[in-house]
């Protein structure tokens, strides 16, 4: 019933790549290198006092009592500090029977949602006004899905002097058989990360895309008004009927710095870095640190190695870094519960006129998501360009109303409304046009336009 972002499998590479044969190796820096050699422990190599590997491996195989001499770095297989390369059909990748039919790709709605001037919201600060009323409202071609084949998600690996969620020098051999994408950043050469990002033009290729979902929409918490209690339990109902909701929260160091194992439930601390954005799929209670707290389950894209195999536990029911502000929500069928309100835009206008300004008309053109009813108010010439005529509708301005029914995403033309009642013909100015949309079902929505009416053409 619900549009859920699901996981499940990357296309599978066609070459395995046993621990023995040659293995692709990349360190902390994304450097590259082949290695043609079997891990062994170095025959010629000595510490001070002259003990070598063979000695170690006698008397301390595994490297854990003594000091590190040494031993650790040139008796690599005395020490078990040999890399694993695990294969990409093995219970050993997370990813292995992923399957992204329904996954969207990041890089395919980050770069094509849209801010309201028409650049790319990419990742910073995107929001769902602009995913959907930006992009997925009047998409024309299928959703991007994920996938190396498809759209994977490279916007995680820009180029610059940091990296997302680097390891340490070493642990890159352990994904040398993931695709590309799978990896950590640090594991990923340089030559296959962008600073340039733009929407695709051309459509999925046949089993890289789905359908535009029927609706997605903001689930109200407590940014809109509602307590935290009531927002908690209007989640709780949306994940309940529909499925995982896309929530955000503020990013503190304490978060980034958690010790998931000794507190497996986030519950505060530090100052704030910046932003984030996940999935909840659920909630439940247990204990942290000793104590007992409720919480949200999260699922996060940081890879399997973070948290609790990816997903971790966050405070909930105390609006903890604003995670109870608001939440977004996506269904792929139209027999969902529909609580959304209809959202209308103005499309243009066509005029009628004299030459000598004793008449002149405007025709409006709206489109709305939905069928609906609308109010529409065109306010009388207001000068000074948008700026001041923003405020002068703030103190309070005069005009004209006018109903009109329209029926979901269809271009409609309003009555003839009389324009030079309203002041427009012998002169510029601006209109302030407020359109109330009712759909019938308790469901209303405002929006508000401001456009520039010129003089009548002599």
């Amino acid at each position: 019933m619900s549009f859920q972002w699901l996981l499940a499998p990357p296309l599978r590479r066609t070459r395995e790549r046993p621990e023995e044969q040659e293995q692709e190796l990349e360190d902390e820096t994304g450097g590259r290198e082949l290695a043609k050699t079997r891990c062994a422990d170095k025959s010629r190599w000595k510490n001070r006092a002259g003990r070598n590997c063979k000695w170690f491996a006698a008397n301390d195989n595994g490297c854990t009592k003594y000091k590190d001499y040494g031993q650790r770095t040139n008796c690599k297989k005395t020490c078990n500090k040999c890399p694993q390369v695990y294969r990409q059909n093995s219970n050993s990748n997370p990813w292995h029977t992923a399957v992204y039919k329904y996954m969207p790709s990041a890089a395919d709605l980050a770069k094509c949602a849209k801010r309201a001037d028409g650049s790319m919201n990419g990742c910073n600060g995107g929001n769902l006004g602009a995913v959907w009323d930006n992009n997925l409202r009047t998409l024309s071609r299928n959703v991007w899905v994920m996938g190396e084949k498809c759209m994977p998600y490279d916007m995680k690996c820009k180029k610059a002097s940091g990296v997302v969620n680097p390891l340490s020098g070493g642990q890159c051999s352990k994904y040398a058989s993931y695709q590309k994408w799978h990896k950590p950043c640090n594991c990923i050469s340089s030559q296959d990360k962008t600073n340039r990002f733009s929407c695709p033009r051309y459509r999925p290729s046949g089993g890289c895309g789905f359908d535009v979902p029927y609706a997605f929409f903001q689930v109200n918490g407590v940014n809109q008004g509602l307590s935290i209690a009531n927002a908690v339990k209007n989640f709780q109902r949306q994940i309940a009927e529909a499925g995982p909701l896309y929530i955000s929260f503020a990013t503190t160091n304490g978060f980034m710095k958690n010790d998931w194992k000794k507190y497996p439930i986030y519950t505060g601390g530090g100052t704030a870095d910046g932003g984030h954005a996940v999935t909840v799929v659920g909630w439940g209670k247990g204990a942290s640190g000793g104590w007992s707290h409720d919480y949200w389950l999260l699922r996060n894209s940081w890879g399997a190695d973070w948290a609790d195999k990816g997903y971790c536990k966050f405070k909930r029911g105390v609006n903890l870094d604003g995670i109870e502000g608001a939440a977004g929500a996506s269904m792929a069928t139209s027999t969902f519960k529909d609580w959304s309100p209809p959202y209308c835009s103005y499309n243009g206008y066509s005029s009628s006129y004299y030459s000598d300004a004793s008449m002149y008309k405007l025709f409006l053109k709206i489109t709305c998501s939905k069928n609906a009813k609308l109010k529409i108010f065109t306010s009388q010439k207001l000068s000074g360009g948008k700026a001041s005529a923003q405020r002068q509708v703030a103190r309070g301005v005069s005009g004209r109303n006018l109903n009109l029914n329209v029926k979901a995403n269809s271009k409609t033309t309003t009555t003839a409304i009389d324009a030079k009642n309203l002041g427009f013909g012998k002169r510029q100015g601006e209109m302030w046009i407020k359109i109330v949309a009712d759909d019938g079902k308790g469901n209303t929505a405002n929006t508000d336009h401001y456009i520039t009416v010129p003089t009548v053409t002599r």
